[in-house]
């Protein structure tokens, strides 16, 4: 399963999670990134925080993949 779907997945289970006497809508944002062989295994972590970061820039409640690889 591609990480966007898989975090789209779980954006949307977390959307639809009501709790009593919670009077806001629960929701997340999540970043997402591909290990790229021959990188160490912070490149994709950092890649994927700063997808977080754009999602919530972006309005939150959203999944946003990291689109490039940094060398």
């Amino acid at each position: 399963m591609m990480p966007v779907v898989a975090a789209e997945r779980v954006r949307a289970a977390v959307a639809e999670i009501e709790l009593p006497k919670c009077r806001r809508r629960i929701t997340v944002s999540l970043g997402v990134a591909s290990w790229v062989a021959g990188e160490s295994p912070e490149d994709p972590i950092a890649r994927a925080d700063a997808a977080l970061y754009q999602a919530k820039r972006a309005g939150r409640n959203r999944v946003e993949a990291a689109s490039e690889v940094r060398g």
